[in-house]
């Protein structure tokens, strides 16, 4: 899978960022949950304990126990019930994004995607030749007239928004279920951020409103659950699309392994008190830093309801801001360039892998450059 230019460039200022032992607003994900040794010696635990009832090539399927387990999140999550038959194992959004669409597009295709999308997926697009086609999601009228004007058939939700944090409402889910019976498309929901809403607000499932034959979902167990190491996901579709999708992975020989797969089951059945503690951690810094951003009279897209980012206006080029706070006081945030051209000014600042001291003296820096510069 081609990752270029943008995600490139992402990877290239984070190992800047990560020499130079700056304020790390560039990551996006959590503090990890768990080591690298813990994890070593989980696996090696788990693989002597699994290894006499399944071989270490993974059935198609996917380990019985950890679908069962997925089930039950769409069932507490979505409040749907999934047959086997509509799951697919993946190996992440991206990974799973990649092939979907491999099946379901030609070259040159249009995409529909929001005006403010996730960076991987813009990278995506163009690594496939695609070609993404951004629309305000707030302005329903204007979908609908690039969907006629385009003759797309596919569309790409985060959902959860990411940078925004954004959960799409159910008149906007709505509609969206109109347009894609109304001109035959397949929505598809990136969900990695679902179980990180913070309250008062609730998760609102495009699966409660959008038909499942014109619906796949999309979640991550690496970024929804802090489960570092562990690069596995699952896809949600009809079954005919989950036929092709296990077909192209076996033919691509890029199925899940055995050890994987009974990492994530174990942590995901045992692994709910620690889930809470990381969520609530991530809920106080989220209210600090906003606390923060409101003194310094910052501007961001509010509410934030999901995920942990603030996406910040910086009224001034972005990219030019980040070169020059990480060379001169060790901050680094994402230029929000990557994710449109409209958000040149803008900047993607994660919140889970700073500590509340960080996003004080980081955000007292960015103010007090931007006052400088404008």
């Amino acid at each position: 899978m081609i990752l270029k230019p943008i995600t490139s460039k992402i990877l290239a200022l984070n190992m800047r960022a990560a020499q130079q032992k700056a304020i790390r607003f560039d990551k996006g994900s959590p503090t990890l949950t768990f080591s690298e040794n813990e994890l070593a010696k989980l696996k090696l635990t788990l693989i002597k304990k699994y290894m006499n009832d399944y071989s270490i090539h993974p059935p198609i399927d996917g380990f019985k126990p950890l679908i069962q387990v997925i089930q039950s999140i769409e069932r507490n999550s979505n409040n749907r019930r999934v047959q086997n038959k509509n799951i697919a194992l993946t190996n992440g959004v991206l990974s799973s994004l990649f092939y979907l669409l491999l099946i379901i597009t030609n070259t040159g295709d249009p995409i529909i995607v929001n005006c403010i999308v996730f960076e991987g997926i813009l990278t995506l697009l163009k690594s496939l030749r695609l070609k993404p086609i951004m629309v305000s999601f707030q302005n329903t009228f204007q979908l609908e007239v690039a969907l006629k004007k385009t003759g797309a058939k596919v569309l790409i939700l985060n959902s959860p928004e990411n940078p925004s944090g954004k959960i799409f409402d159910k008149y906007f889910l709505s509609k969206l279920n109109t347009l894609a019976r109304t001109y035959k498309i397949t929505v598809i929901s990136d969900e990695v951020n679902n179980q990180r809403i913070y309250s008062p607000f609730e998760w609102i499932a495009p699966s409660q409103y959008i038909d499942l034959s014109r619906l796949v979902t999309l979640n991550s167990v690496t970024k929804n659950f802090y489960l570092p190491g562990v690069r596995l996901g699952w896809m949600v579709a009809n079954e005919q699309l989950i036929k092709k999708y296990k077909k192209i992975i076996a033919v691509s020989q890029v199925a899940i392994g055995m050890p994987q797969q009974i990492l994530a089951y174990e942590q995901l059945k045992k692994n709910n008190n620690k889930l809470t503690k990381s969520l609530q951690e991530l809920q106080n810094k989220k209210k600090y830093m906003e606390r923060i951003l409101q003194i310094e009279k910052l501007e961001y897209l509010a509410p934030v309801q999901a995920g942990s980012v603030f996406f910040i206006n910086l009224r001034t080029n972005a990219t030019v801001l980040n070169e020059k706070l990480l060379r001169e006081s060790r901050v680094s945030f994402i230029p929000g360039i990557y994710f449109g051209n409209k958000w040149k000014n803008w900047g993607r600042f994660g919140f889970g892998a700073v500590t509340k001291k960080e996003i004080k003296k980081g955000l007292c820096i960015i103010k007090n450059n931007i006052q400088r510069i404008t």
